[in-house]
């Protein structure tokens, strides 16, 4: 599958395929009907969404620093 499809996980429960998604830099939605869950969700996938992005800068910066 090209990595500009986006990725639908229409049971998210606590975003797991979601954050795999990210991780592959692929682009998802998903689906939940749980609000409990839909909150656990979003607080992963921000968490991650952080940890990636300050990721990809150190390694920017420590390439453009060679």
């Amino acid at each position: 599958m090209p990595r500009e499809r986006n990725l639908l996980d229409p049971f998210c429960g606590t975003g797991n395929t979601c954050m795999a998604a990210r991780l592959m830099k692929r682009p998802s939605t998903g689906i939940e009907k749980d609000p409990k869950y839909v909150d656990i969700a979003n607080a992963r996938i921000k968490a991650l969404h952080h940890h990636v992005q300050h990721d990809e800068w150190k390694r920017e910066a420590e390439t453009a620093g060679k």
